[in-house]
């Protein structure tokens, strides 16, 4: 009779858990802070991690702090882990100093190398793990440039073929480019969907974000896009 109540007890906690409204957490960048990124359902929560000037190098440093403060906000808040929304828009691949690109093969590796680890380590974690991919910087590409020429594009090509299977990849960079010919381009035009900065994202431009094609359906940004 012990040896069933404890078979019992082990089960029941896991299973208790599960009962328990997730709390999603948003990771990545100074874009990714003020993206609004959450949950369109009204029982989840989300908690938004980001930091500005952040890169997956220093997210990989960093991920036992993030991970220990979603824990810890999520048993006060008497939730569960749910998933893992990552967003590094470009401080890998754009330089901080001239705002260049900066995507040569061994940036790339080192980026794809260190998005490997986390997102494996988010796995252990986190219900599911959702990576948004980078976007073009328009001052740091001579316009108009074809989306697949961008430092973006290229790094956007090593995560969707680096990142562990189980990771749910969104390329996300399209959604801010126009159609010349046939094909996607950065325009000047383009400058519309972006804050003066032509770094982080305006209003208009999270709104074409959302229609993302592989974005989930529960996953909304900032002002209900």
């Amino acid at each position: 009779m012990d040896e069933i109540l404890q078979l019992m007890d082990e089960e029941a906690g896991p299973w208790l858990d599960q009962q328990l409204p997730p709390l999603h957490v948003v990771l990545g960048d100074s874009v990714a802070r003020v993206s609004g990124l959450g949950s369109r359902r009204e029982e989840d929560a989300t908690i938004n991690l980001a930091r500005g000037g952040a890169t997956w190098s220093s997210l990989n440093d960093d991920l036992l702090e993030v991970v220990a403060d979603w824990r810890r906000d999520a048993e006060e808040a008497g939730r569960r882990l749910g998933s893992a929304i990552v967003w590094m828009t470009g401080n890998d691949i754009y330089s901080r100093l001239t705002g260049l690109p900066s995507a040569s093969d061994k940036t790339l590796l080192r980026m794809s190398g260190n998005a490997t680890e986390v997102t494996d380590a988010l796995l252990g974690i986190a219900e599911a793990v959702i990576v948004l991919g980078p976007v073009a910087r328009l001052d740091g590409e001579i316009l108009p440039v074809q989306w697949e020429d961008t430092a973006a594009y290229a790094a956007e090509r090593h995560l969707k073929h680096t990142l562990p299977r189980e990771v749910h990849f969104v390329p996300v960079g399209r959604q801010l480019t126009k159609k010349l010919w046939k094909r996607a381009h950065c325009v000047s035009d383009c400058r519309q969907w972006y804050e003066l900065d032509q770094i982080h994202i305006s209003p208009e431009g999270f709104r074409k974000m959302a229609a993302a094609e592989g974005l989930p359906s529960w996953i909304r940004f900032r002002d209900g896009a």
